[in-house]
């Protein structure tokens, strides 16, 4: 799932802009599912519990993931874990709109299942 760039036009209206060329993780999304699969680890203290947890980071105009906050969440503990996985991400080929870099608000499912 991804977030374009918004522009509050007033009376709760938003416009979203989504630029030309999207940000991507190095190699893909295969690369990004199989490196969230290899980092994973399933909390020992709780229940095991299946979900998503939504988790939305900006991406800046190098590349650089900055801010990540869970928007939907299963569980503290959980939640914590798939930040803790977005913090682990490497720097991603920006977002480019007219051929320049833009920033880009991402929001990334982290699935947790048997």
């Amino acid at each position: 799932m991804k977030l374009g760039n918004t522009t509050n036009l007033g009376d709760g209206m938003v416009a979203i802009r989504t630029p030309q060329f999207l940000p991507e993780f190095p190699g893909g999304e295969a690369a990004l599912i199989s490196f969230i699969n290899e980092q994973i680890k399933y909390p020992k203290a709780r229940p095991h519990i299946t979900g998503v947890v939504y988790v939305k980071f900006n991406i800046d105009s190098n590349g650089v993931l900055n801010n990540p906050k869970v928007l939907k969440g299963l569980d503290s503990t959980y939640d914590k874990e798939a930040l803790r996985i977005i913090n682990l991400l490497p720097n991603w080929s920006p977002a480019m709109d007219n051929g320049k870099r833009v920033e880009y608000d991402y929001v990334f499912p982290i699935e947790f299942k048997d």
